[in-house]
């Protein structure tokens, strides 16, 4: 995942930083980000976690643990595109 991300980032012409997920993990562990950033719910193994760009990449956003945030898959899915606030709002 962290891989294709800076691929699309090198592809977008944006900042990409060189992280591990290992990395990524610690982070929001460190900063209590224990939960899905859209919707708010915890993660299971029903809802697994997936790695979001808050502002995305296609939009000028960075490939950087600054703009990483933890989604369930699902969320980050239906977000698609759009950056985070808007998603959150339901604006389309």
């Amino acid at each position: 995942m962290l891989a294709s991300g800076r691929r699309r980032a090198v592809k977008y012409g944006v900042t990409a930083d060189k992280v591990t997920a290992q990395e990524v993990h610690a982070y929001w562990y460190a900063s209590k980000l224990l939960a899905c950033h859209l919707c708010g719910l915890s993660f299971s193994t029903v809802h697994p976690i997936s790695l979001d760009h808050v502002e995305p990449l296609s939009k000028g956003g960075t490939h950087t643990l600054a703009n990483f945030a933890p989604a369930h898959r699902w969320c980050n899915t239906q977000k698609g595109n759009r950056p985070a606030e808007r998603y959150r709002r339901g604006a389309a």
